[in-house]
């Protein structure tokens, strides 16, 4: 199945973004995977890329739902959202459908990124410790800066990594 997706999608114009929540699905993962920060950035570059497209498989949180972006992700017409959790058969579909995972989050998720990787995905993740070995920028997929700066504290004393994701959960 995934190797027909290779060969359609190297026959097709649109590209297609995949983003998705975590296994769990807590609506507030929407934002700490960095959802907000990609519909506003897909909302900025999508008239000057007709053929882009937007797949949103996530719930998103009561406080995001009550703002404009609700009625963008239900009525844009190339931004689809999926806010049911679907079977493991049909996120892979997405996966091969996808031709680019962004993936901006707070903190890591292996499996998210190994996923799209085995799907053919280009992957966008974030500077948070771990990406990097998953991930080399430039070269296997691209790794944006700030994000680690933003929620990560590195006690010089001990080496201890200590997250604080309160920057993070900014929505606007």
């Amino acid at each position: 199945y995934i190797d027909n997706k290779f060969k359609e999608r190297q026959n097709r114009e649109e590209v297609n973004i995949l983003f998705t929540n975590s296994w769990s699905d807590l609506p507030n993962n929407f934002i700490l995977r960095g959802g907000c920060d990609l519909v506003k950035a897909f909302l900025l570059i999508a008239s000057d890329c007709p053929h882009l497209y937007l797949n949103i498989r996530s719930s998103i949180p009561a406080d995001v739902m009550s703002t404009d972006l609700t009625s963008i992700l239900v009525s844009h017409p190339r931004i689809k959202l999926i806010s049911d959790k679907i079977s493991d058969q049909e996120i892979i579909r997405l996966f091969a459908d996808a031709d680019i995972f962004p993936l901006d989050a707070a903190s890591l998720h292996s499996v998210s990124v190994l996923r799209a990787m085995a799907c053919g995905c280009t992957c966008i993740v974030s500077d948070v410790p771990g990406y990097n070995e998953y991930v080399k920028d430039q070269s296997t997929g691209f790794i944006l800066s700030g994000k680690s700066k933003m929620i990560n504290k590195i006690d010089d004393t001990s080496g201890w990594i200590m997250d604080d994701y309160s920057n993070a959960m900014i929505t606007t």
